[in-house]
C-alpha cells in the first residue's frame, strides 16, 4: 500500500467509526428517554391516586364538620 492508500483507508476506517459512535449515542439518548418517560408516567399516576385520596378524606371530614355545625345550631 502507498501512503496515499493508508491515509485514504484509514480515513475511511475513521468515518465508519465516527458513524458507529454516532448511531450508539442515538440509540442511547432513544433508550434513555423512553425510560424517563416511562418513569414520569409512573410517578403522575401516583401522584393522580395520591392526590384522588387526598380529596376523598377531605370531602369525608368536611362531611363530618358540617354534621357537627348542623348539630351546634
Amino acid at each position: 500500500m502507498t501512503k496515499e492508500q493508508k491515509r485514504a483507508f484509514i480515513a475511511e476506517i475513521k468515518v465508519e467509526m465516527r458513524e458507529m459512535i454516532n448511531q450508539i449515542a442515538v440509540h442511547h439518548v432513544a433508550e434513555s428517554t423512553a425510560k424517563t418517560t416511562k418513569r414520569t408516567e409512573i410517578l403522575e399516576a401516583t401522584n393522580q391516586d395520591e392526590h384522588a385520596e387526598m380529596f376523598s378524606k377531605f370531602e369525608k371530614e368536611m362531611l363530618v364538620v358540617a354534621e357537627y355545625c348542623k348539630k351546634q345550631v
